[in-house]
């Protein structure tokens, strides 16, 4: 999310706070959040005004976070821009506007990020956790569509550009109270946490107490192969507080 006027970019890699962070500086900078935000015509009262059918469109199509096919990055014909990476945003923008602004971005550990993102994407209907992982998660990862990207890509795609960081501000969904508290300080805008709702209990926090009993040691290798840089980058890794336990019924006959 791209606020002109502040000269702060939001990068947003799914399943990391992305929406919660977004909200803040909504409600902060437009007094305002993402479901008020469609019914209005623009962030800038300014632009109010002699609005043509052309421009509200494509203004609508901005602030909902897609961006019609008129753009193709690596081989992405259409991009979700609430999910846009680093490479989108300088094919859309060019290099010289992203490098002036102030660039933000949130992490999460890869290992409950993809639990957390197979159920928000109703994997489990099709298929169990373990499956996925071994069989399926390595093309959604790379599968040529925007929300494949955002939701199962690497999240250093977000926050590093040829191997460098890129962003100004790096923050962890692990620290988000602490981080939010430095970010408001760092760049001088009001961010309140306490404001927004507390962060939901995702699906698969209501069914694994630990995201480690969704895991085992076949699966983690694999994680550590397609997610390694994504790992070494943020300094994150598995850790085993429970043994292998899965939640799923043809998991546990094979697990038994």
């Amino acid at each position: 999310m791209l606020f002109a006027q502040e000269q702060i970019l939001i990068y947003h890699p799914g399943k990391c706070a992305g929406t919660t962070i977004e909200q803040l500086f909504l409600r902060a900078l437009r007094q305002t959040n993402l479901a008020r935000l469609l019914s209005e015509p623009s962030f800038n009262k300014a632009n109010d005004q002699n609005l043509k059918p052309w421009w509200l469109e494509d203004r609508l199509r901005f602030m909902v976070g897609f961006l019609a096919r008129r753009y193709a990055v690596q081989g992405v014909g259409g991009i979700y821009l609430q999910h846009a990476d680093i490479y989108a945003s300088l094919a859309i923008h060019g290099r010289e506007l992203i490098d002036s602004l102030y660039k933000v971005a949130f992490v999460r550990n890869p290992f409950p990020r993809i639990l957390s993102a197979f159920f928000y994407n109703s994997w489990d209907r099709k298929t169990t956790f373990r499956d996925f992982v071994l069989t399926r998660l390595e093309s959604c990862r790379n599968l040529n569509h925007p929300f494949s990207l955002g939701h199962f890509g690497e999240i250093h795609r977000y926050t590093h550009l040829d191997g460098s960081l890129y962003v100004n501000f790096l923050g962890k969904l692990e620290n988000i109270a602490s981080d939010v508290d430095r970010l408001s300080r760092e760049i001088g805008i009001p961010l309140d946490l306490a404001r927004e709702r507390k962060h939901a209990r995702t699906a698969s926090s209501k069914i694994y107490r630990h995201y480690s009993e969704a895991y085992d040691e076949q699966m983690v290798e694999m994680m550590h192969r397609l997610y390694q840089k994504d790992l070494e980058y943020f300094d994150y890794q598995f850790q085993r507080e429970m043994s292998f336990h899965p939640r799923d019924r043809d998991e546990q006959t094979m697990a038994s």
